[in-house]
């Protein structure tokens, strides 16, 4: 048995960075409205 195959190496991995990329994308989604939330709690006061 050798390890895995480049190509499934590939995969696994763009599979990993894609799953990280949905990660940082909902972080910086949750920035924004945070600061639209912050900004209507300063509407609000």
């Amino acid at each position: 048995m050798s390890g895995p195959s480049d190509e499934d190496f590939a995969l696994g991995y763009s599979f990993l960075k894609v799953k990280q990329d949905r990660v940082v994308g909902q972080k910086k989604k949750l920035k924004k409205l945070d600061k639209k939330m912050k900004k209507l709690r300063k509407f609000r006061k």
